[in-house]
């Protein structure tokens, strides 16, 4: 039965060998006391982590109102491929005609009204090149990361 400190040699071994941080994931240690004549000993086992599977890092799970936060600073850094992916693309129109819509358009200012469930409700201002503003109303509604529609109307 090999020890705690065999294991941990093994891996100190192998992380300075390889260069590579290694997480140590499920590394188990059960003591057992072992009962007989003499004093109580105690045996600890263990179960050596897997150096060649990666421990899987769960995807991000975000909020209805951070989705909507993010599409619209990615459409203010003009970064407009990040905003199709968080939900661009569920709009009904094609990816040229997404980014031209936003040609006038100098910066959005979101204000969050309120969240209900999956659905967020804000005001945005759109202030354009020239220096106008356009003033919106609306819901965007948010599954898994991703807007799913948007209704939104201009109101000035």
């Amino acid at each position: 039965m090999l020890s705690a400190r065999w294991w941990a040699a093994v891996v100190g071994l192998a992380i300075a060998l390889s260069g590579v941080v290694v997480a140590v994931v499920g590394l188990t240690m059960a003591p057992h006391v072992q009962a007989g004549p003499g004093p109580a000993t105690t045996v600890v086992t263990t179960t050596p982590p897997s150096l060649t599977k990666a421990p899987t890092t769960p995807a991000v799970v975000l909020g209805p109102a951070d989705v909507v936060e993010q599409y619209v600073a990615a459409i203010n850094a003009h970064d407009y491929q990040r905003a199709w992916t968080l939900g661009g693309q569920n709009l009904g129109q094609s990816y040229p005609a997404f980014v031209a819509g936003f040609a006038g358009t100098d910066h959005d200012e979101l204000t969050i009204e309120s969240v209900r469930g999956d659905v967020v409700t804000i005001d945005l201002v759109a202030v354009q090149t020239d220096g106008g503003q356009h003033t919106y109303h609306g819901t965007y509604t948010v599954v898994g990361n991703m807007i799913k529609t948007l209704l939104v109307h201009r109101t000035g």
